[in-house]
């Protein structure tokens, strides 16, 4: 666990850049494009907006992200606030419920849905799989289907996830960038 709460989900390199700026602006700096979308995502996560925003000092040293490593973590965290599109991925799941008028905690389907967004937003894992123990919760009518539909569209999430980080391209083609460059 971090400061502020915050949970830390990659451990740091140094124990004075705990936030681990300093990798994260050599990996975009030299060219590592797919490492470069999973640790702005895991900064924009785990780390303080004011310290994305301002840096911060530790034992007398100040550490802060590039200018484009600090646009990728802003744009990381709008996709995983609570009005963004990964955030909504287990809520908007409701949607498909067949008793979805009744919009209660009466619902089995809502309360199983409330189990997975609760695991989804405290434990700061955005692309979480499916849970085999959300199913129990769901209604006859819904159970097959919900899984499916929620893996499909985290699958979505990831695969549009470099894009949304300000990256130019998909995974694939940031490896090949990668490649060509070295």
């Amino acid at each position: 666990m971090s400061t502020n709460g915050y949970i830390n989900l990659f451990p740091g390199i140094s124990e004075n850049d705990r936030w681990n700026f300093r990798i994260i602006n050599i990996v975009r700096e030299i060219g590592l494009l797919p490492t470069i979308a999973l640790t702005a995502l895991l900064c924009c996560i785990s780390c303080p907006l004011s310290f994305i925003l301002d840096g911060y000092e530790c034992q007398g040293s100040t550490y802060s992200l590039s200018a484009p490593n600090q646009r990728s973590c802003i744009l990381g965290r709008a996709e995983i606030s609570e009005t963004g599109p990964l955030a909504k991925c287990p809520t908007t799941l409701r949607s498909l419920c067949k008793h979805k008028g009744n919009s209660s905690f009466n619902n089995p389907c809502i309360a199983a849905l409330h189990t997975a967004w609760t695991c989804f937003r405290i434990y700061g894992r955005p692309f979480i799989g499916w849970q085999t123990d959300w199913a129990p919760g769901l209604c006859a009518d819904c159970k097959p289907g919900l899984g499916l539909e929620y893996e499909s569209r985290r699958i979505r999430l990831w695969m549009r996830l470099p894009v949304t980080l300000g990256l130019d391209g998909s995974w694939e083609e940031l490896e090949k960038a990668e490649v060509e460059a070295f």
